[in-house]
């Protein structure tokens, strides 16, 4: 916008008779000031925290009487607020241009009135109309990752997570924040105003009931970045009384186990005298190659389908249950010769450590060891089947979901047991090849 300068107004009041000049007022921004424009333009008017702001530039045609430029001396610049900004200035004598391509420091999140200067050698100070450029917050990415990882947790436990932010250009201000973590099952808990220490880890307790729970992190925000939320690295937590189960069996049609063969697999996980049947997850890993994780069914029982792998007749099988709010975790490892599902007996207590390198002969059921009827529950599922993988091959069959989302919130706590790792370990590597 322009100013035109240079003309005065006398304004009189009559008293009476008596005629007298009240105020004599300048029109423009300079009382002596001879013709002059001065404008901005802005190639934007909102920016987001962090990153490049929009481009601005001024126009100057500047009074007659003042003499050209001298660019050394920067006499045209924009200002933001009480900020000013420097560019590149170009033109003739007596109309130029300044460029700014970006605003460094870059402005805080609000609205903002941004006028371009022109420091007059005659005039002073002259301005133009400003215009307005509003600072938006800017929205992180944020990563929870679970460092004490423990398939269950005792109720009121502590569980340590370390944040990371990603995706901003300006570092999290996250001092000024707090961090909340909600366990979602059938009931709710929520702890909020944790503060992170100065490696940005959290500790937060578990709920004090027993349960599982589906586990997110969330941050406040702050005056320069809004609020996030996210799941943890490891979705799922269980808090569990942590019972030993009853024993695992498994059983298999064929029988024995050989490489390459389209298995019929029984699993059964029993429980303890006055608890209930355990529920969850279980797996199976032959040499390195494993199922996806399988519901249990009614009993703690489940029959599904998958094709063996390659195997040595070295070969154990493990199968692990990833617990539930009454039971702990366990694994149990058995030979190739398993026993056939037509010969299901009460399960065995759980071994902990594989078998004898050589596996023994195929026992024989004992006269107390009769045949057990599958439960509606256990139905033998289609021949569809593929062949176990590391960590991908799938099984087919009764393999339904306890709770909503259970596959893939479960998938990760099988992965670090199988691979038996820890999460904090895995974490920590991870954090410091981002930073």
């Amino acid at each position: 916008m322009g100013h035109k300068l240079g003309s005065r107004l006398v304004v009189l009041a009559v008293l009476g008779s008596l005629t007298i000049p009240v105020s004599s007022i300048p029109l423009g921004a300079a009382a002596a000031a001879v013709d002059y424009q001065l404008t901005i333009t802005e190639s934007s008017s909102t920016m987001t925290y962090g990153e490049l702001s929009p481009v601005f530039h001024a126009y100057l045609t500047e009074p007659s009487d003042d003499p050209p430029l001298n660019v050394m001396t920067a006499p045209l610049r924009i200002s933001v607020d009480s900020q000013d900004y420097y560019g590149s200035l170009s033109g003739t004598n007596p109309t130029y241009a300044l460029y700014v391509p970006a605003l460094d420091p870059r402005p805080l999140p609000g609205q903002h009135s941004v006028i371009a200067k022109y420091l007059s050698p005659n005039h002073g100070v002259l301005t133009s109309s400003p215009v307005a450029l509003t600072v938006l917050k800017s929205t992180p990415g944020l990563s929870c990752g679970v460092m004490n990882f423990s398939t269950t947790y005792t109720p009121n436990s502590p569980l340590k997570f370390s944040a990371l932010f990603s995706n901003t250009n300006a570092p999290v201000d996250f001092q000024n924040g707090t961090f909340t973590v909600t366990f979602v099952g059938a009931q709710t808990f929520s702890f909020g105003n944790l503060k992170a220490n100065s490696a940005l880890e959290v500790t937060t307790p578990v709920p004090a009931a027993y349960g599982v729970y589906n586990t997110k992190c969330a941050f406040s925000g702050t005056n320069l970045f809004n609020p996030v939320e996210t799941t943890m690295s490891i979705p799922t937590t269980i808090v569990s009384g942590n019972n030993p189960v009853g024993g695992i069996a498994l059983y298999t049609e064929p029988a024995p186990v050989t490489g390459g063969a389209l298995i019929t697999w029984k699993v059964v996980v029993s429980g303890r005298p006055g608890l209930p049947a355990p529920t969850g997850y279980i797996s199976l890993t032959i040499a390195g190659a494993s199922t996806q994780i399988i519901s249990l069914g009614a009993g703690g029982s489940v029959t599904f389908q998958a094709r063996a792998p390659g195997i040595p007749p070295s070969a154990t099988i493990q199968v692990s249950y990833n617990g539930d709010s009454v039971y702990a975790a366990s694994q149990a490892y058995f030979p190739l010769t398993t026993r056939p599902i037509a010969n299901s007996a009460p399960p065995r207590a759980a071994t902990t450590t594989p078998p004898a390198a050589t596996p023994p002969p195929t026992p024989s059921p004992s006269a107390t060891e009769s045949a057990t009827p599958l439960p509606s529950s256990d139905a033998t599922p289609s021949a569809t089947a593929t062949r176990l993988a590391p960590s991908l091959a799938s099984a087919t069959g009764p393999s339904k979901a306890g709770a909503p989302g259970a596959v893939v919130l479960v998938g990760a706590i099988f992965a670090l047991m199988l691979l038996g790792i820890g999460s904090g370990l895995a974490w920590r590597l991870r954090r410091r090849q981002r930073i």
